[in-house]
């Protein structure tokens, strides 16, 4: 009986197994369909096949699945169709997504190309407009380099060519046509005397250069401090109180209080100052009445406090301290000196006053006809410009710990507070202010001469003297004892034993003749400047029984003219300095005899001849600038001849010759104080010639009328003044540079 009933429950057992196996297939079949009609094929599948896989796994081939198993077989199927279906249709979708994104990307790139060829061509059509003919051309060719068929982009590159050629030969004429005037004026530059003694740099070119060199390192203080302190130190210097009273106070805190009470400004005393205030005993007792700014009376303040006591500005406060604290940390600088301490050259011009032997070719001074170099005196020694700095510039604090001055060839390195330095700095350029001088000194030999000659008179003579009738002078000879004419008349050779001419003849056929000759004439010319030659020469014959040969002559002549001769010479104070312009010729001065073999040779001795103009100067600018002192010498040397001379040396030598010059010379060796820009006479010299002669026949010359016609009168009037004229100015450099940046700015 037990068997049977656990025959039945297995039966029951088996039974619930196979429903629960069936139960679980039919949710796996029921949940993969679901998912593929989601199209979740991939989920599908594997619910499908866990489903497969429950049925072929099954404990009990004998169960009837009630026709599941052929429905997942056909489901699984139907997803794995529908997965590969689903992947092809993702892969045609990404193929045609991919298609429509190179289409959209070269859409793009096409709208990109043409927006970049626009914009260049919309450029080359501006720089076209502009005249940028070059320009044009440019964005034409990247235009084209894009797209080489762009008929726009040819188009305005011919164009553009075209007219840049129409162009480039436009200003090519322009700029030939700006040249030749540039040449032009500079001729024309040329033919002006004077110019100006300094001329400065261009304004462009000094403001570019002035900020290139603006980068180079320097002393600023301003680099330091920060906007707050600059703008505190400008109120300290602008604000102004009505006055200050302060009667017998100790401390130096209350009155400060009071400058901060009128003004507000931030000021700050250190316990340090308090304290050195106090020590030093000070007792403050003020009545200013009259305004002054914030910044005098902290100096009065801080002055009456003692040698310890000093303010300075920092934090965006006024701090009023000791002065170790005030003085901040040192900063090391190298100050380039080397243009105060370099050597001035003298330079001893040439001495062309006189002529020279060859033994006497060298001055006691070392100047010679050929000039010569002094010796170098420094301006001021770096030792010495050490030592200016320190007593002149915050004197009492380079024995300070930290603080130090070095001095080296043309530099100077100091090791101290910012604010130093650049008080050395100022204390340096204004050392260069006063070498930066220049004086430019010019001198003039002027020459003004004024000169008339008058000469008329009447001779008569020259007539012909044929064979017959005789019709020169009997027993008259030229010269010997009757001296009676030059004997030039008809092609006379001035034989003093010569016959003259007559001047009339009358033959009275008889036993006798008549004949006589007048003739007016001296032996030194009229003038000396001016000669008698030229005028009118007029000869009268009258050809009869009396025969008469009248001879007129008349000149005038006149000359008036100024002749300078100018230097002008730019030199630094108390520096020697010239300016020259000689000519030089060699000649022979001596010989010296050499014999040999018997036989005494000349060997010739050359010699230098110099003429020319000198100005030799040294000027030295007095304390206030307003007058100098010049040390002057100009010469001026002309040659006037130079002779040959001729000698023997004895026996059957050769002659030799050498040569004799002679030396005119102007010159003046003086010293003088003159003013600024002022002139001086230094010397002159004034030839006066009056000369009124007459050569005449005594007691008939006298008969009016008759007596024009038997004199000869001449006159002469001749004068020369020379004048010596010195013209001296100062010129600073610094100067005319700071005006020059000041229309820069």
């Amino acid at each position: 009986g037990q068997q049977g009933v656990d025959a039945t429950d297995m039966a029951a057992r088996w039974q619930i197994k196979v429903q629960q196996m069936q139960a679980q297939a039919r949710e796996s079949l029921n949940q993969g369909r679901d998912f593929a009609a989601k199209g979740e094929f991939e989920r599908a599948i594997a619910e499908f096949s866990v489903a497969k896989n429950l049925i072929r796994w099954a404990p009990y081939s004998t169960i009837d699945w009630k026709g599941v198993d052929a429905e997942i077989e056909a489901e699984l199927a139907k997803a794995t169709a529908g997965r590969l279906a689903a992947e092809q249709a993702r892969r045609d979708a990404e193929a045609a997504r991919a298609v429509d994104a190179l289409k959209a990307e070269g859409r793009a790139q096409v709208l990109r190309r043409e927006a970049v060829i626009n914009n260049m061509l919309d450029q080359a059509i501006d720089a076209f407009e502009q005249r940028n003919y070059d320009e044009a051309m440019d964005f034409c060719d990247q235009a084209l380099h894009e797209d080489p068929r762009n008929d726009r982009a040819v188009e305005i590159r011919d164009a553009a060519f075209r007219a840049g050629r129409d162009t480039v030969r436009a200003d090519y004429i322009l700029r030939k046509r700006e040249q030749f005037l540039r040449w032009r004026e500079e001729l024309d530059k040329l033919r002006i005397p004077e110019s100006d003694i300094y001329t400065l740099p261009d304004q462009d070119f000094w403001k570019d250069i002035t900020e290139k060199r603006a980068k180079r390192r320097g002393i600023d203080l301003s680099q330091n401090e920060t906007a707050e302190d600059r703008e505190l130190k400008v109120s300290l210097r602008e604000t102004r109180i009505p006055g200050l009273k302060v009667a017998d106070e100790s401390s130096l805190s209350a009155v400060v209080d009071v400058l901060r009470t009128f003004t507000g400004l931030p000021l700050v005393v250190d316990p340090a100052a308090e304290t050195a205030a106090t020590d030093a005993g000070v007792v403050y007792n003020l009545n200013l009445t009259s305004s002054l700014s914030v910044e005098q009376a902290l100096n009065l303040i801080v002055g009456m406090s003692g040698e310890d006591v000093a303010w300075t500005v920092r934090n965006d406060a006024v701090m009023v301290t000791t002065k170790a604290k005030a003085r901040g940390v040192p900063t090391i600088y190298n100050h380039d000196v080397q243009d105060l301490v370099f050597s001035l050259t003298d330079f001893y011009g040439p001495r062309i006053e006189r002529l020279r032997l060859l033994d006497d070719m060298e001055d006691d001074d070392g100047g010679g006809p050929f000039g010569g170099i002094g010796e170098k005196p420094k301006l001021i020694e770096i030792s010495n410009l050490s030592t200016a700095i320190q007593e002149n510039v915050a004197p009492g604090t380079w024995e300070d710990g930290g603080v130090s001055i070095t001095e080296g060839e043309g530099f100077i390195v100091i090791v101290h507070t910012p604010e130093v330095q650049e008080q050395v700095k100022k204390f340096l350029n204004d050392l260069r202010r006063f070498g930066s001088s220049l004086v430019t000194i010019e001198s003039k030999f002027m020459t003004v001469a004024s000169n008339w000659l008058q000469e008329i008179g009447v001779d008569f003579r020259g007539l012909d003297n044929p064979v017959a009738p005789f019709k020169d002078m009997d027993d008259v000879t030229n010269g010997l004892e009757d001296g009676a004419s030059r004997g030039l008349d008809n092609n006379g050779l001035g034989a003093a034993s010569g016959i003259p001419s007559s001047g009339f003849f009358y033959d009275d056929g008889g036993d006798g003749d008549f004949k006589g000759r007048t003739e007016n004439f001296f032996e030194n010319p009229l003038g000396s400047a001016l000669s008698n030659i030229g005028g009118i020469t007029t000869q009268l014959t009258f050809l009869n029984d009396l025969e008469v040969s009248m001879i007129l002559r008349a000149v005038e002549k006149s000359t008036d003219f100024q002749l300078i001769n100018n230097q002008m010479l730019s030199v630094h104070n108390t520096q020697r300095a010239y300016v020259a312009v000689i000519n030089q010729q060699a000649y022979i001065q001596d010989f010296d005899v050499e014999v040999a073999q018997f036989q005494a040779v000349a060997d010739p001795q050359i010699n230098v001849l110099h003429e020319g103009v000198v100005l030799d100067v040294r000027p030295t600018i007095h304390h206030n600038r307003k007058y100098l002192t010049l040390e002057i010498q100009p010469t001026v040397a002309k040659v006037v001849a130079l002779r040959t001379f001729s000698s023997t040396l004895g026996g059957n030598t050769a002659p030799v010759e050498f040569q004799l010059p002679e030396l005119e010379v102007q010159s003046v060796f003086t010293t003088a104080v003159i003013p600024d820009g002022g002139s001086i006479l230094l010397g002159g010299l004034s030839n006066v010639r009056n000369i009124e002669r007459r050569a005449e026949v005594p007691w008939l010359s006298q008969i009016p009328i008759i007596g024009f016609l038997l004199k000869n009168e001449g006159f002469n009037e001749e004068s020369k003044s020379l004048m010596i004229v010195i013209r001296a100015s100062i010129m600073d450099v610094h100067d005319a540079v700071e005006k020059l940046e000041e229309r820069i700015r």
